[in-house]
């Protein structure tokens, strides 16, 4: 097999950006299922910081470890934003997908637009841990690669899905129970 970049593959990158860590993956545009890198960035402005990668970019699993300076979210926004760029694989992504922990009435992935942005600016409120840093990602990102698109995908989705049809909840017995009642007491403003 060679290599992605010899291939010409178009990729999809996705960015999970939480409260203390950021997971990155790289996807085959063609074969969704097919993760071509897998990274995680754990222990933000904590003492260990570190980047763990696993790459099959190359036809083979690579795996490396990398201590980071990440004295808070922004300094490791800013590390990884680099760090994609230098990568051989990034001439090949086409388009950037963000998970976005809460999108009040956003529940179905929208491209990211400067109105999208401002609403979601307007909501951290709402979940102050993760939206600032997930916008700070968003907005690292389009500022560096302005031409890729960019994809939010809401949480809400689930939520949504699962206060519309009760019956198509992925929870079972106990789990469910548990689940339906957190999505009923949610301090959310999306209700059925």
């Amino acid at each position: 097999m060679g290599t992605m970049a010899d291939s010409g593959m178009p990729t999809v990158l996705t960015l999970n950006g939480g409260s203390s860590s950021i997971r990155i993956a790289l996807y085959d545009a063609r074969n969704a299922t097919r993760k071509l890198l897998d990274c995680k960035i754990d222990r933000i402005g904590l003492d260990g910081t570190s980047m763990s990668v696993t790459s099959q970019t190359t036809g083979e699993a690579v795996e490396t470890h990398t201590a980071i300076d990440a004295r808070n979210h922004q300094s490791v926004v800013g590390y990884l934003v680099n760090w994609l760029a230098s990568q051989p694989f990034f001439a090949e992504v086409g388009a950037v997908g963000h998970r976005v922990v809460h999108g009040m009435t956003h529940s179905r992935p929208e491209r990211v637009t400067a109105a999208l942005l401002g609403e979601l600016r307007r909501i951290v409120p709402y979940d102050p841990e993760h939206l600032p840093r997930e916008i700070e990602l968003i907005e690292a990102m389009g500022r560096a690669h302005a031409q890729l698109p960019q994809v939010a995908c809401f949480d809400t989705a689930f939520i949504a899905r699962c206060r519309e049809s009760r019956q198509s909840c992925p929870f079972r017995g106990a789990s469910r129970r548990a689940a339906c009642s957190a999505m009923d007491s949610m301090a959310c403003p999306i209700r059925t």
